[in-house]
C-alpha cells in the first residue's frame, strides 16, 4: 500500500483532510500541463514562409532546384526548394521544418536544372549484366548541359535577388 493511499484512508493527510489530497490530485496535473505549455516556445530561428514560381521562356520549369543564399555572411539562412510541374516551389531551410522558408533578409537566387545525359537515360534491360549498377560518367562528356542559362546556376553570376520580409513571401522568377 502506498504512502498516499495509507494516509488517505486514515484521514491523516495534511491535518486529516481528504479534500487536500483530492485537490492536489485534481490541480496537480492541470498545473503541470500549464507549465509545460508555457515552456514549449518555438525553438530555433524564426523562419518566414517562402514560395514562388520559375518560368523559362514563359513556360513553367519542372524539377529545377531553387536556392536562396544570404547576400551577407551570417545574415540569413540558406534554403532550397524544387519546382513542380507548374514551376511552383516552397523553400526548405537547412534547419527547420520542410516548407518553412527562410529568415528575413536579402538573398542571391540560383536556379539549376541539368539536361539529362542521353547515355544515362538509356534503359537497360533486366537481363543486362550492368542492370542496377552505377555507370561511370563517359570520358569527354564535358561540362553539364543546363536547361537554364548558365549565369543563373551559380551564386557568383546570378542576377536574381530576393528580399524576404516578415510574413508570407511569394516570388516569380522569369528567365529568357
Amino acid at each position: 500500500m502506498s504512502f498516499l493511499t495509507r494516509h488517505r484512508q486514515s484521514g491523516n493527510w495534511c491535518g486529516g483532510s481528504q479534500l487536500n489530497l483530492d485537490l492536489l490530485l485534481l490541480v496537480g496535473p492541470v498545473l503541470a500541463a500549464a507549465l509545460a505549455l508555457l515552456g514549449c516556445g518555438s525553438s530555433g530561428p524564426s523562419v518566414q514562409f517562402v514560395e514562388g514560381s520559375v518560368l523559362v521562356d514563359g513556360r513553367p520549369l519542372d524539377g529545377a532546384e531553387v536556392s536562396f543564399s544570404p547576400l551577407e555572411s551570417g545574415v540569413g539562412l540558406a534554403a532550397v526548394g524544387r519546382t513542380d510541374a507548374g514551376g511552383r516551389f516552397t523553400l526548405n531551410p537547412q534547419v527547420g521544418k520542410p516548407g518553412a522558408g527562410t529568415l528575413v533578409g536579402s538573398y542571391r537566387v540560383t536556379i539549376r536544372k541539368r539536361k539529362p545525359d542521353e547515355a544515362a537515360e538509356e534503359a537497360l534491360s533486366t537481363d543486362d549484366p550492368n542492370y542496377g549498377k552505377r555507370r561511370p560518367i563517359p570520358q569527354g562528356s564535358g561540362p553539364p548541359k543546363w536547361l537554364v542559362p548558365v549565369e543563373y546556376t551559380a551564386n557568383e553570376t546570378t542576377p536574381l535577388r530576393a528580399d524576404v520580409q516578415k510574413g508570407r513571401n511569394t516570388f516569380r522568377f522569369e528567365i529568357q
